[in-house]
């Protein structure tokens, strides 16, 4: 990282609306992301160091533009400028990308404290290619609420007058959370771990044993599991053609997910925990942001499918992101009910490209048609088709697809 630079790994979801309210003032989602990064910004001020004027951020695979959109807006009103946009798996993979110079099929198991984040890449040289990514909603914090709700229950046992966990104190509540979470690491080396809690205005003690503990996430552990090997069969290929499945984030440390792992032959010596996967993302993130414009370009060519079976190239080869959008004018020549826009990557005009997106601009009822196709190459490379219809009695009809 050069000076007033950083790399910022930010799990939230941005796509609400949402607003909240403190004394007279009223925040939007935008306005609270944008206090949060002015304070990270001018941490490194308290160790004599510069603050942060621009960052590549981290986020999530299923984060959508609009909350990119909105991330870049918080940025920019907490002074920091967007130098690039990473996806927290294929950051991790940048990370270790020496230790993965051997394999071609790598998994990416990003299991932190708010999310699950699988994504299934194609290493080629210093090409990453992502064949599938998903996330779900199930990690840490669910876990550590879980365990929580069970040494609740031991208690309870034992003083049913006890309140249930959402009747508890704010402080109360926290402090059992804590200590699930403490005992789900503990554990992972130790057989027993000791929870002691002040509850109801009384101490509270509760052993939790290995496997109580193995017992109460088990159902949550073989779920994530599972939704690893389906986003494999996603990818297209099968468990045994993945060649490495690298686990980070901080639930990856989990002793119930490398045993339910090992418990399957395909994947079984498959998995690598790194030292300190916590800071895989961040450390992938800096890499990105070390080099100029994220060291980004597109791996293959994308090509739009033409009435008589030829392609033409909308994106070469090696394009570099920009923040300019770019258009082609099309115009319709069959009088059909609709266009359909289908796009290839990976083609050389012969027709053998691999389709990854289509979609149809309507039509009908008009004699010409003229579509204008704009698109925008970031991290994400986005298609907008905007149709220009002219009826017979004048007058023209725009759709915007």
């Amino acid at each position: 990282m050069s000076p007033g630079t950083s790399s910022f790994l930010l799990s939230s979801e941005y796509e609400t609306n949402a607003t909240w309210v403190t004394g007279e003032r009223k925040w939007t989602t935008v306005q609270v992301v944008a206090e949060v990064l002015k304070k990270l910004a001018r941490k490194p001020l308290d160790g004599g160091g510069k603050a942060i004027t621009q960052a590549t951020f981290g986020v999530p695979v299923r984060m959508g533009a609009e909350a990119r959109r909105r991330l870049t807006e918080a940025a920019q009103l907490a002074g920091i400028a967007v130098t690039s946009v990473v996806k927290e798996s294929t950051a991790a993979c940048i990370r270790h990308r020496r230790s993965l110079a051997n394999f071609q099929r790598v998994a990416i198991f990003d299991w932190g404290g708010g999310t699950l984040d699988v994504s299934i890449l194609k290493l080629d040289g210093h090409s990453i290619r992502e064949l599938y990514s998903d996330g779900k909603n199930l990690a840490g914090d669910d876990l550590d609420k879980e365990l929580a709700l069970s040494i609740l229950a031991m208690i309870r046992s034992v003083d049913p007058g006890l309140a249930e966990f959402e009747s508890l104190m704010p402080n109360e509540r926290k402090r059992l959370l804590y200590e699930a979470e403490r005992a789900k690491r503990v554990l992972g080396t130790a057989l027993t771990y000791d929870v002691q809690l002040r509850l109801g205005g009384k101490a509270r003690l509760a052993q939790v044993t290995r496997e109580e503990c193995d017992r109460v996430l088990r159902p949550s552990v073989r779920e994530c599991v599972a939704f690893l090997e389906t986003c494999i069969r996603r990818a297209k290929l099968s468990a045994e053609e993945v060649d490495r499945i690298l686990l980070v984030g901080g639930s990856s440390h989990l002793r119930l997910l490398s045993t339910m792992l090992d418990e399957l032959p395909e994947l079984r010596d498959k998995f690598e925990i790194p030292g300190e996967p916590e800071w895989d993302v961040a450390h992938g993130a800096a890499a990105v942001e070390a080099v100029p414009g994220g060291g980004y370009e597109l791996a293959s060519p994308v090509y739009l499918e033409l009435a008589d079976g030829s392609e033409f190239c909308i994106v070469p080869a090696r394009e570099r992101p920009s923040k300019q959008s770019r258009s082609l004018s099309l115009v319709l020549v069959d009088n059909a009910p609709s266009a359909q826009l289908i796009f290839h990557q990976g083609a050389n005009c012969t027709g053998t490209g691999r389709p990854i997106l289509q979609f149809h601009v309507p039509a009908q009822g008009f004699d010409e048609e003229e579509v204008r196709l704009q698109y925008r190459l970031t991290e994400e490379l986005t298609f907008e088709a905007i149709g220009q219809r002219h009826s017979r009695e004048g007058g023209t009809k725009t759709r915007r697809d």
